[in-house]
């Protein structure tokens, strides 16, 4: 439809498109979960110490509102719970968490801070 988006060759609707979004009369849409499942099949699978999982509607106050004022710093994992390439990185992600809570710890050595990949 006409003034609903963008199509590839039109670029007068994609400035038209890009003009209303920074006017502000095109509302942000994230297509996320409202909430997150707990458990049984389906559910998350970042529930993991040090691992923060975040839908749209959590994602302002919980990531980008902390990183602005200075009070957190992120590392962002983007996945989608139906995609096994993102499901099988998890694990990774997992390790990765380990290791940088490891290497914040005072107390490890420095042989010990990364786990074995």
């Amino acid at each position: 439809p006409s003034g609903a988006g963008w199509c590839p060759g039109d670029e007068v609707a994609l400035c038209h498109f890009t003009d209303s979004v920074l006017e502000g009369r095109v509302l942000p849409h994230m297509k996320s979960d409202d909430t997150l499942a707990t458990d049984g099949p389906g559910s998350s699978p970042s529930a993991f110490p040090g691992v923060l999982e975040l839908v749209g509607k959590t994602f302002g106050a919980l990531a980008v509102e902390p990183v602005a004022a200075g009070q957190a710093e992120v590392l962002l994992f983007l996945y989608a719970p139906w995609c096994s390439h993102s499901l099988n990185f998890v694990p990774l992600w997992h390790k990765l968490v380990a290791g940088l809570e490891a290497a914040a710890s005072p107390s490890r050595s420095a042989d010990d801070q990364l786990p074995a990949a």
